[in-house]
């Protein structure tokens, strides 16, 4: 398939998911057959292991989840009657999280000081908050023990967490049904199958993820999904690995265009590949001068490039751009 762009998630387009034709213009008051088979799928294949059961009575048959209108996953009803999607409380609930070394001893340290100016200081508190203190204390202790050698906290599964992180705060997966990639800190509930693989979210992670995703994709059919900060998002199925949905981030990645461009920033010869993109950006906004047009000399007497190549380059700032730069330095 001939591609040539990266078009925005909601442009108009049409594409075969199980037999149904989806129109994605259609107005967000509908539920397309695609959104309700990818938000049960990242269900089954994903948050399941990090969804923590309501206690809640079960909705009526038929129902939809008023945040984000599914009907395709568990809904339980609030005393107030809103019908609430376990799917989409798993996302934006907040749970116990990972955290580095250096993090477990700045909170260790700052519940041993926390204590020592509450026993040093004039004000004396009631037997159950220095109780707290002392508390707090030793379980940064054993937090800090927990992790030993390792940079970062083990994975523990926790049936009812409670903390500050939530998955709509910066987390990414790709997910197909033999096979999970996700970076989060957040817990588990319960014990992971040997397919779905954990990545620490460190600096970088999930920019190397999304490289990972555009290089080497996994067999359709798979999500790929950005969390993002909105109650609400699509959740679309990637059918054909030619075209990678990314949900969150709103675009469809057409793969053999940006394998096309890699190949040729790759073969430039030139050090800094991005420099390309920028003065492909100057070129198309009309910039002149000699020392430009020497810098586009040079492009071309290394041999690597053709004018076809050159312009088939995306520019700076544009979705295109975000990933080809992201694959270069992984």
């Amino acid at each position: 398939m001939q591609v040539t762009h990266i078009l925005p998630l909601h442009a108009t387009h049409c594409y075969m998911q199980k037999e149904c034709l989806v129109n994605k213009t259609k107005a967000n008051t509908e539920t397309s057959c695609a959104e309700q088979q990818g938000r049960k799928l990242l269900f089954e294949w994903v948050l399941q292991y990090f969804a923590a059961k309501p206690r809640l009575k079960p909705a009526p048959p038929g129902s939809a989840c008023s945040i984000c209108g599914s009907s395709s996953v568990p809904l339980w009803q609030s005393d107030s009657g809103t019908n609430v999607c376990l799917a989409q409380q798993t996302v934006t609930r907040k749970r116990a999280a990972r955290i580095t070394i250096e993090k477990a001893r700045e909170e260790l340290e700052e519940a041993k000081k926390k204590l020592d100016l509450t026993i040093t200081g004039s004000k004396r508190l009631g037997e159950d908050k220095l109780q707290a203190l002392q508390e707090a204390v030793e379980q940064a202790q054993r937090r800090l023990a927990a992790i030993g050698d390792a940079p970062y906290e083990p994975l523990i599964p926790m049936p009812d967490s409670k903390g500050k992180t939530a998955f709509s705060e910066g987390h990414f997966v790709v997910a197909s049904e033999k096979q999970v990639a996700l970076v989060t800190s957040i817990q588990p509930t319960v014990a992971l199958p040997n397919h779905v693989k954990v990545i620490f979210p460190e600096k970088g992670a999930i920019k190397r993820a999304r490289a990972e995703l555009i290089a080497n994709p996994p067999k359709p059919p798979f999500i790929a999904v950005n969390f993002q900060k909105a109650s609400s998002f699509r959740i679309d199925v990637t059918v054909d690995a030619s075209c990678i949905i990314i949900n969150g981030d709103g675009v469809i990645i057409r793969r053999p265009h940006i394998m096309k461009c890699l190949e040729d920033l790759k073969k430039s010869g030139v050090k800094k590949p991005i420099e390309l993109l920028r003065l492909r950006q100057r070129l198309a906004n009309g910039e002149g001068g000699e020392k430009l047009q020497e810098e586009f000399r040079k492009v071309f007497q290394a041999g690597g490039l053709t004018m076809a190549d050159f312009r088939r380059l995306p520019p700076p700032g544009s979705a295109e751009q975000s990933i080809l730069d992201e694959m270069l330095s992984a």
